[in-house]
């Protein structure tokens, strides 16, 4: 994982906070924010109609943040679909109005560029261990060099911390218990970019309760083969790497990444990774200024 810095935190013992009820597919709600992406939302949403009844979730909220045009989606679907609006800026604000319109005990997030497969609701299901969240496995979609090394490097995944728990979340496949997301507040609205809300979350919830791997639990993501995307998206986490640091009073400055891989292409991405973040790391500080603190 070479998204930010690792953060070592010492083993705690945690009161139970939250009683965690039984993960299944009839008690998840799945939300899924979208900007300018209704064929990823299509995409999603047949793939699930495409599912068995018994391992599609409760429904599926769709939170339409500023696209233009608005997304309009057409048909009957075989579980219930929801479109929200969001006008706030950012992914965390419409994650938030999604697990908020939810009336499930747990809700899943994914994001427009994921498709489902069979094994992910009972991944979560089989995984479930009394954990207040649980990170589920992601696999590329399409291929491509650059695919090729956002897998090599395990973009998506979270690592391990001490004690062998993720020490995060990744929202392109997070289940998280709601009652956890409304103590501690949701995601945090001052991230206005795609990059880092969902790592101030998990460390958040990582302070009342564990959270926990759920591997069988797949998703597919769609990475693209697109340089400039590379570059935009590892600008956007190195401005998310300085909103952590301001937030959580760490250390989160880039640093140079190794390739996992020998192939020189992936020695070439990982040069480029750590200047596109560390360009990000510098504009941002321009941006939000040199505040600091805890949410």
């Amino acid at each position: 994982m070479t998204w930010s810095n690792r953060r070592h935190r010492s083993a705690r013992s945690k009161r139970r906070f939250f009683y965690c009820p039984v993960v299944s597919p009839a008690a998840l709600s799945v939300v899924v924010p979208v900007k300018d992406n209704a064929p990823g939302v299509l995409r999603l949403l047949r793939t699930f109609a495409l599912l068995r009844p018994s391992v599609r979730p409760a429904c599926v909220i769709i939170v339409d943040n500023n696209s233009s045009p608005p997304l309009q989606l057409q048909g009957n679907w075989p579980l219930p679909v929801y479109v929200l609006r969001c006008d706030r800026k950012g992914p965390a604000a419409a994650r938030n109005d999604g697990w908020r319109a939810a009336r499930t005990e747990w809700v899943l997030f994914m994001d427009s560029d994921c498709v489902p497969t069979e094994s992910l609701l009972p991944g979560f299901c089989s995984a479930a261990d009394g954990s207040i969240a649980y990170a589920g496995a992601v696999e590329p979609l399409d291929e491509g060099w650059l695919v090729d090394y956002y897998h090599s490097q395990k973009i998506l995944e979270p690592p391990p911390e001490e004690d062998g728990r993720p020490a995060y979340l990744v929202t392109a496949n997070a289940l998280v218990l709601r009652q956890a997301l409304d103590f501690v507040g949701g995601f945090n609205e001052r991230f206005e970019l795609a990059a880092g809300e969902d790592i101030d979350l998990g460390w958040r919830l990582r302070r009342f309760g564990e959270l926990a791997y759920a591997p069988r639990a797949l998703m597919l993501h769609e990475f693209g083969n697109n340089l400039n995307d590379f570059v935009t998206r590892f600008k956007r986490y190195g401005v998310g790497n300085l909103m952590l640091e301001q937030l959580h009073a760490t250390p989160m400055t880039p640093k140079a990444f190794a390739a996992n891989s020998t192939d020189p292409m992936h020695k070439l991405c990982a040069v480029a990774q750590y200047v596109a973040m560390t360009y990000g790391y510098i504009s941002g500080a321009y941006q939000y200024g040199p505040q600091s603190g805890t949410h």
